[in-house]
């Protein structure tokens, strides 16, 4: 079963009934509207047999305008602690770059917690971090603002 939190692994405990940015639906249900998630998009594959297996999962959040970012996940907190200076250093330096310095895609090992039952730790041999274009579809506080795509590959679970 989903749970209806949108927080990362550290903060699943949290029993604060505000999280997620969600409100009371006015059907007499239990469930709350997630008002911090514009939609969930999944292409799955049609073999029954695996159960429509997920074969790419997309969570879309609405701009920092329309949410708290104390409801939002974060990438740091999906960081095991001994990886997070190093990746907040980079991703610093690269706002902080030069244009053609900040095109240039950094590649990097990373340790992540897992969404994954059975594994708690995914180790990816390489991270890729990537500006956006400022032309990219997605919702900027501002037209200064700096997104970067983040891939994780070579995926390796413990």
């Amino acid at each position: 079963a989903m749970s209806p939190s949108l927080r990362s692994p550290s903060q699943a405990g949290s029993s604060d009934s505000g999280s997620c940015g969600s409100r009371e639906s006015r059907s007499p249900s239990r469930y709350k509207e997630l008002q911090c998630l514009k939609n969930i998009s999944m292409i799955v594959d049609a073999d029954v047999e695996n159960d429509f297996m997920i074969r790419q999962l997309t969570f879309n959040f609405p701009s920092c305008r329309s949410c708290s970012h104390d409801v939002l996940p974060n990438l740091l907190e999906w960081l095991k602690p001994h990886y997070r200076q190093r990746v907040s250093d980079i991703i610093e330096q690269k706002v902080l770059a030069t244009h053609e310095e900040l095109q240039r895609e950094e590649v990097f090992e990373v340790k992540t917690l897992s969404p994954f039952p059975g594994c708690s730790i995914l180790f990816a041999k390489e991270t890729k971090l990537k500006p956006l274009e400022k032309n990219s579809p997605f919702d900027r506080e501002n037209a200064d603002d700096v997104l970067f795509e983040v891939q994780l590959t070579r995926l390796h679970a413990r």
